[in-house]
């Protein structure tokens, strides 16, 4: 019963971007995109979301032989995926939308990926991010997002590694707050 269940929900997450009219670019979704969608189809992209990320994480596997380091990996891989935003337990979907329809209205961010936005929707549910939080690491990524988009242009010498270093540094006080 659980698989067919599982079936028809990953099924309806696949299918999803053929309901919205973006099937010919797949699950890629901006600002843009998340703004012009109805509450109800937003809802269907975050419960897919969640679904398919406790999927995700409900199916990696654990050595018995090896139990200390698989628990050690396990607890690993759950940080990351709370931290990529792919794990969202003890929200609801409602404070998720929410969130989202907040970070999507800064003009910064309506043409990121909503799998980079995720992240930041997780700081601030999960992590407990304050506003300013949110808009200072928002900030970084803005900039390191403009330095790479120069650094890809041929005979631009912009480096990028002290804005990843910024990034990288502020996620790590975060954490530790």
């Amino acid at each position: 019963m659980n698989r067919k269940l599982l079936f028809l929900l990953t099924l309806s997450f696949l299918l999803f971007p053929f309901s919205i009219g973006t099937a010919a670019e797949g699950v890629s979704v901006n600002g843009y995109d998340w703004q012009n969608w109805s509450r109800g189809s937003k809802l269907a992209f975050v419960q897919g979301w969640a679904i398919c990320g406790k999927s995700a994480y409900g199916n990696l596997t654990l050595d018995l032989n090896k139990w200390n380091e698989s628990f050690a990996f396990l607890k690993l891989q759950e940080e990351g995926f709370k931290d990529a935003g792919i794990l969202l337990g003890g929200v609801t979907i409602g404070q998720i939308i929410d969130t989202i329809d907040k970070i999507y209205s800064d003009p910064r961010v309506t043409t990121m990926d909503i799998s980079a936005i995720m992240p930041f929707v997780s700081g601030r549910l999960i992590q407990g991010w304050s506003e300013k939080e949110l808009d200072e690491i928002t900030a970084i990524y803005v900039r390191l997002n403009q330095c790479e988009k120069k650094e890809n242009i041929p005979g631009s010498s912009e480096n990028c590694s002290s804005l990843r270093k910024e990034r990288n540094a502020y996620l790590q006080k975060m954490k530790r707050k």
